[in-house]
């Protein structure tokens, strides 16, 4: 099953106009603690409807992930920049969903971040869930 998520949120303010706030490892460093849920919160809720087909039944564990970055301009990015909170958000997402029971090694054996390619303007990430993977990786 192919999953696409975002690259960003938009992020609303009571007191300035609402924006697009990009999901990578650069800003969430910066963000405090309110402004990191939130765009969790924004996050999830974005995925929430693609993974809903899943939530009827368990996802087979261990799984596997893997994820590929389309670019949507020709500005070269850092791969794992991005991935990494992507990753972070996508896992805990499908273990609130209780796709599966926690998002730990014991269920998640392995995540792969891949370049993908190119499609201007649409930027986005594909997600690929592989299901009951009990190879031992050396």
């Amino acid at each position: 099953m192919k999953i696409i998520l975002p690259l960003k949120v938009f992020k609303e303010y009571k007191t300035k106009p609402g924006k697009n706030i990009y999901i990578n490892l650069n800003n969430y460093r910066n963000w405090n603690r309110r402004t990191e849920h939130d765009i969790k919160v924004l996050y999830e809720n974005a995925v929430r409807y693609q993974l809903s087909s899943l939530s009827k039944t368990k996802l087979q564990t261990p799984i596997v992930i893997e994820y590929y970055l389309i670019v949507g301009d020709k500005r070269i990015k850092d791969t794992n920049n991005l991935l990494s909170i992507i990753d972070k958000y996508f896992s805990d997402a499908i273990t609130s969903m209780w796709l599966i029971p926690d998002d730990n090694y014991l269920y998640i054996t392995r995540t792969i971040n891949s370049f993908g390619w190119y499609e201007k303007g649409k930027g986005r990430v594909e997600v690929k869930i592989l299901e009951n993977q009990n190879k031992k990786w050396s």
